[in-house]
């Protein structure tokens, strides 16, 4: 058994060495999505971080198993065809396979077991990314102003401290030096996003040992993202809005609603019409009141692309993902002070 696990560890270090200038180049490129004027170089790296998991898996087809995670996927593809049949447009199509494709992503890890060695390598990875994100950050707004595409860099921030944090142990650490160099930028959805997921990882570590208070906490969580648009656009009206959007203004020099609440009171309102199966993955239903843009919130996306159902198998996909962490986290507690070649996330 001991000679296994270190043969193991082995090969997998020499893999992770001959794929070393790969995986710098792909640190490198995939930085520059977040830069207007770089970001087609930032979108072949994504797109080749993307193909290499789906080849592996597409290689090894002789090893897949039909997990639960995968079987939502198909249910997805399956409701996502007839919703195309049903309300085609070529702007629906590539919606439609852009989403299926980063779904089946999620699947194809599901298929595998990461060691403890691969996944403090993976770790190191996003540790250097995370610390390349914060410099250039840095260097950006000192020297350069180029314009950055906030989305993509705070998810990026997001993820990379998730993985430092794992590595180190060293919560509020990154943390704060996440916040403290994303407040540069001035992005306040930034900022909340890592307030929240650190609220998140602090509660989630509270409650490791519970199932039914995990699960809970899923259910309350799809129930506040789903919910808060409704209460956002409802709030413009109430005096605790008007109260909000004056204490925004004074402490960062913008209003409390952005704009957005009028997106999503419209948006509700066209669900409210057709709940069930939606529009379908075009645009056209914005597009007819001047909306250009996208909803801004991916529920409320979900119920008007494909209604009750598709939202439905969506929550169905994350919760399987939320799951089967508790489950990993249980095998880590089981394993801890023993020495073990993997734990699976998905066992």
């Amino acid at each position: 058994m001991r000679y296994d696990a270190m043969k193991l560890i082995e090969n997998e270090n020499k893999i992770f060495k001959m794929n070393t200038l790969l995986f710098s180049i792909l640190l490198v490129s995939t930085m520059m999505y977040a830069f207007e004027q770089t970001r087609s170089i930032g979108l072949v790296a994504l797109a080749v971080t993307l193909a290499i998991p789906v080849f592996y898996f597409i290689t090894n087809l002789n090893k897949v198993k039909v997990n639960k995670l995968m079987a939502v996927w198909i249910i997805y593809i399956f409701y996502g065809v007839l919703n195309l049949l049903y309300n085609f447009s070529d702007f629906g199509v590539s919606v439609f396979l852009k989403h299926s494709i980063l779904l089946f992503f999620v699947v194809i890890l599901s298929q595998y077991k990461i060691s403890d060695y691969s996944l403090d390598k993976v770790s190191k990875y996003f540790t250097n990314l995370y610390i390349l994100i914060l410099f250039l950050v840095v260097l950006n707004e000192l020297f350069f102003s180029v314009e950055l595409i906030t989305q993509f860099l705070y998810k990026m921030a997001i993820m990379c401290t998730y993985f430092s944090i794992i590595r180190t142990g060293k919560v509020y650490k990154y943390s704060f030096l996440t916040i403290a160099v994303l407040s540069i930028t001035s992005t306040r959805s930034a900022i909340l996003s890592i307030l929240l997921f650190l609220l998140i990882y602090n509660w989630l570590e509270a409650i490791k040992k519970s199932k039914i208070i995990y699960k809970f906490s899923f259910i309350i969580g799809i129930i506040i993202l789903v919910g808060l648009p409704i209460l956002y656009s409802q709030l413009q009206y109430s005096n605790l809005g008007i109260m909000l959007n004056e204490y925004s203004r004074e402490l960062f020099s913008k209003n409390f609603f952005s704009g957005r609440q009028y997106i999503w009171e419209y948006t509700l309102s066209f669900i409210r019409d057709q709940p069930i199966f939606g529009y379908g993955y075009s645009n056209d239903v914005l597009l007819s009141l001047g909306i250009t843009a996208s909803t801004h919130n991916l529920y409320l996306s979900l119920l008007l692309q494909g209604g009750i159902i598709l939202l439905m198998i969506f929550i169905m996909f994350m919760y399987q993902i939320w799951i089967k962490y508790f489950y990993y986290v249980i095998c880590q507690i089981k394993l801890e002070n023993i020495y073990t070649p993997s734990c699976s996330l998905y066992e």
